[in-house]
C-alpha cells in the first residue's frame, strides 16, 4: 500500500502537531494516568459483572438499595470510558505518524490488528472451553457466532456464548477503520473530520432509529439495533479524539486545585446516566445518558498531568502493571466468572458462608486468575508484536511518542 500524503494546506492541518512538539503537553504523567485508568476501569467492569452474577436479592427493589445495585452492576458505563480513552490514544498515534509527514495505511492497520486481535482470539478460545464445559442452553455449537467473532463482527452477527464482553471489539475495529478515512477525506484537518464524523454518525443513527421504530416495531432483537448502537457509541470515541486535538489549549488550564469544582459537577453527569438507565432501559436513552459522562472521563484524563505522585517509581510500576492487565482482564473475566459460578454456589451451601464473603472470594479468584494468566499472555503477545513490527519496519506507536519537557521519563502505554 502506498502511504497517504496529507494534502492541502499542510501548515494549517498539522498546526496542532507543532503545539505538541513545542509544549510537550502529553507527558509521561498522562501516559501513566491512562494506564491507571485502563486498569481501574477493567477491574470495575469485573466488579460490575460479578455483582450482576451474584444477585444480592435487591436488584428488583424500587428503592435506594435497588438503585445502588444498579450502579455497581452496570459495566457499560466503564466501557464508555474505554471508548473515550481509545479515541484519545488512536488519534495521538495517527498524529505521531503524521509528524513524519505521512500516514502509511499498511503500517497503521498492522499495528492495530496485532494489538487487538491476539488477546481477543485467546478470549474466544477460553469461551469455547467454557461452552464445552457448559453447553449453552443445550444448543449445538454456534458456528455462526464463532466465525463472526473471528471476523470481529460479533456485535453485528451475534455474540459467542460466555463472551458477551467482546461486543465492544467490533466497535473498536470499525472506529479504527473509519476515523482515518474521515481524516483523509478532510485532508487531515482534524476539526472538519470531527464535525463530519459526528454529523454522519448521529444523522445515520437517528434515521436508523426511526426506521427501526416504524418498520421493525422497535424489536430489541432486530439487526438494526447493533448498527445504530455502534454509530451512537462512536460519539464517545470521537470525544476522545477531540480531547487530544484541544489538548494544547485546555490541558494547561486544568489545575486540580483551581478546577476541583469540576469533579462533583462531572460526577452529577454520571449520576444522570445511572438514574436514566435505572428508570428506562431503552437503548437510545442509555446512549444519550452516556454522553453526559463524557466530561467525567475527559476530566480524569486531564487530571493525570497534575498528579505529582505519578512521577514516583512505585506509581510508575503500579500504572504499568494496571496497563498490562487491563485488556486481558476485560477479555477473560466473563469466562472465568462462568467457570467458578457453580463452585461458588456449592461453597455457599456446603460452608454456609455469608454472601458478601463468598462474593469477595469470587472477585479475588477471578481477578487473580485474569491478572496472573492473562497478564503473562499479554506480555508474551506484546513482545511478539514488537518483534513483528520491528521486522516490518513499522513504527511502534507509544503513548506518548513526544516527551514532556518537565517529565522526560519514557512512556508506559502502548496502544
Amino acid at each position: 500500500m502506498k502511504a497517504h500524503q496529507p494534502e492541502g494546506n499542510k501548515q494549517s492541518s498539522l498546526e496542532p502537531l507543532k503545539l505538541f512538539k513545542k509544549e510537550g503537553l502529553v507527558c509521561s504523567r498522562t501516559s501513566a494516568a491512562i494506564d491507571l485508568l485502563r486498569g481501574v476501569f477493567a477491574i470495575l467492569v469485573v466488579l460490575a459483572h460479578a455483582t450482576e452474577f451474584y444477585k444480592f436479592g435487591v436488584e428488583e427493589e424500587n428503592s435506594l438499595r435497588g438503585f445502588g445495585f444498579h450502579i455497581f452492576s452496570h459495566a457499560g458505563f466503564w466501557v464508555s470510558g474505554f471508548f473515550v480513552i481509545s479515541g484519545f490514544c488512536i488519534q495521538l498515534s495517527i498524529q505521531n505518524l503524521l509528524q513524519k509527514g505521512r500516514l502509511n495505511w499498511s503500517h497503521y492497520l498492522l499495528a492495530r490488528f496485532t494489538r487487538i486481535y491476539p488477546m481477543a482470539f485467546i478470549g474466544l478460545l477460553a469461551a469455547v472451553l467454557v461452552w464445552w464445559q457448559f453447553p449453552y442452553k443445550g444448543q449445538p455449537f454456534p458456528w455462526s457466532s464463532f466465525l463472526g467473532t473471528l471476523a470481529m463482527t460479533q456485535n453485528l452477527t451475534g455474540l459467542f456464548p460466555y463472551y458477551g464482553q467482546s461486543w465492544s471489539l467490533t466497535n473498536e475495529v470499525i472506529y479504527y477503520l473509519a476515523w482515518p478515512i474521515f481524516l483523509c477525506l478532510q485532508r487531515f484537518n482534524t476539526v472538519r473530520a470531527l464535525i463530519a464524523a459526528t454529523v454522519c454518525a448521529l444523522t445515520t443513527a437517528a434515521v436508523m432509529v426511526i426506521i427501526w421504530k416504524v418498520w421493525a416495531g422497535g424489536r430489541a432483537d432486530h439487526w438494526l439495533v447493533p448498527v445504530w448502537s455502534i454509530l451512537a457509541s462512536s460519539i464517545l470515541w470521537l470525544a476522545g479524539a477531540g480531547l487530544l486535538y484541544i489538548w494544547p489549549v485546555i490541558a494547561p488550564r486544568v489545575n486540580l486545585k483551581k478546577c476541583a469544582w469540576l469533579l462533583p459537577l462531572s460526577s452529577v453527569a454520571c449520576l444522570v446516566f445511572y438514574f436514566a438507565s435505572y428508570l428506562n432501559q431503552r437503548a437510545w436513552v442509555l446512549h444519550l445518558a452516556t454522553y453526559c459522562a463524557i466530561p467525567f472521563f475527559a476530566l480524569l484524563i486531564l487530571s493525570g498531568r497534575n498528579v505529582s505522585y505519578l512521577d514516583s517509581p512505585r506509581a510508575r510500576r503500579l500504572c504499568k502493571f494496571l496497563g498490562i492487565i487491563s485488556y486481558p482482564v476485560y477479555i477473560l473475566h466473563l469466562q472465568v466468572l462462568f467457570l467458578v459460578k457453580n463452585w461458588r454456589w456449592q461453597m455457599e451451601i456446603t460452608l454456609n458462608w455469608p454472601k458478601p464473603v463468598s462474593y469477595l472470594l469470587l472477585v479475588v479468584v477471578v481477578l487473580g486468575f485474569c491478572c496472573a494468566v492473562g497478564g503473562l499472555l499479554e506480555l508474551a503477545t506484546l513482545r511478539w508484536r514488537a518483534r513483528l513490527l520491528a521486522r516490518g519496519r513499522v513504527s511502534r506507536v507509544f503513548l506518548p511518542a513526544v516527551a514532556c519537557q518537565e517529565h522526560p521519563s519514557p512512556s508506559l502505554s502502548e496502544k
